[in-house]
């Protein structure tokens, strides 16, 4: 009788969890595409070196379907399917890059969203010196790159979110940014992977935001301590700030008609103060009993002007 009592325990267990996971929306990120006929280049020494830029652009999408994954939000196809698919249908980037096609392809994908993305610019400048006092070899990197990206719902073919991502990379960000122990083996590679990384996490957390906000789920401590529906896996990181918003009324568009969001009001500020892989905790800037279940949150905008980093000797080793 036990036996048979825990046995359908662990099935409803399991069934509740495979509705939770069914009312997830499935999305689908296609390979990003670039614009016709343009190469990627690293210019080292003054030397230029081509790289693939098919390699370079699945890569980045690559990553970001990763980073959807971790975030445990959505339902995310797989890379493998979306390619199988495509192929059977004869489809090109030309066709998923055509304006209107993008709903047909979400449909042949059963996906509630599509992202879609075109990377414009990426481009490495490596410099290589020799540090005669100690014999070693300093390399020094510049990055920049520029993506363009969009959110379709399947369902009414609409933009519900686009946007555009440009970061620049040096050598001296990631000494500022990286401890010395982590990078003093780093490669070229390591650096652009960082630089992807960057990129990725800011385009993700950009999607997350459009669909779902980051949330509080509940306080304690008369709601100083807070925690928040977002970890480890969707670039959650202790020290961030938040502002945390009420929610009000509905604002309509008075011409269309349509719905524009809702009002909302700004009641306090929270900083992380430990990630979880599934959540976040974090901690009131100021005391406050105002926080609630449901309330959202938003990075706070960095008004401090960005600090001087020290200014490196030449006989530093390594990135």
């Amino acid at each position: 009788m036990i036996k048979k009592l825990i046995l359908a325990v662990t099935i409803s267990t399991c069934a509740a969890v495979l509705v939770k996971a069914a009312d997830r929306p499935k999305l689908a990120v296609l390979p990003f595409t670039t614009q016709s006929g343009k190469i990627f280049n690293i210019e080292a020494n003054n030397k230029n070196i081509k790289i693939s830029t098919k390699v370079e652009v699945r890569d980045l999408s690559d990553q970001l379907i990763n980073f959807l994954v971790s975030s445990r939000k959505f339902d995310v196809l797989e890379r493998d399917y979306i390619r199988r698919l495509i192929e059977e249908n004869k489809l090109t980037e030309s066709d998923w890059a055509k304006p209107g096609q993008e709903k047909r392809i979400g449909k042949l994908l059963v996906a509630d969203y599509l992202v879609v993305g075109t990377v414009d610019r990426l481009e490495y400048l490596v410099r290589q010196e020799h540090l005669k006092i100690t014999g070693e070899n300093l390399i020094r990197v510049v990055a920049k790159i520029k993506v363009q990206y969009r959110i379709i719902e399947i369902k009414s073919g609409k933009i519900v979110f686009s946007g555009q991502e440009e970061n620049k990379l040096t050598s001296d960000d990631v000494r500022a940014k990286v401890p010395r122990k982590d990078r003093r083996d780093w490669t070229f590679m390591d650096f652009r992977n960082y630089l992807f990384n960057t990129t990725v996490n800011s385009i993700g957390n950009a999607i997350l935001d459009s669909i779902f906000p980051l949330k509080v789920v509940t306080m304690t401590n008369n709601g100083n301590n807070i925690v928040l529906n977002r970890g480890l896996g969707a670039g959650m990181k202790k020290g961030q700030i938040y502002e945390v918003f009420k929610l009000g009324g509905d604002l309509i568009d008075p011409d269309t008609k349509e719905f524009l969001g809702r009002q909302e009001k700004q009641i306090g500020k929270i900083v992380i103060i430990s990630v979880a892989p599934r959540f976040s905790k974090a901690k009131a800037l100021k005391p406050s009993t105002e926080f609630k279940p449901g309330y959202i949150c938003r990075p706070a905008e960095k008004n401090s002007p960005k600090p001087k980093t020290a200014d490196y000797p030449k006989a530093t080793a390594g990135w």
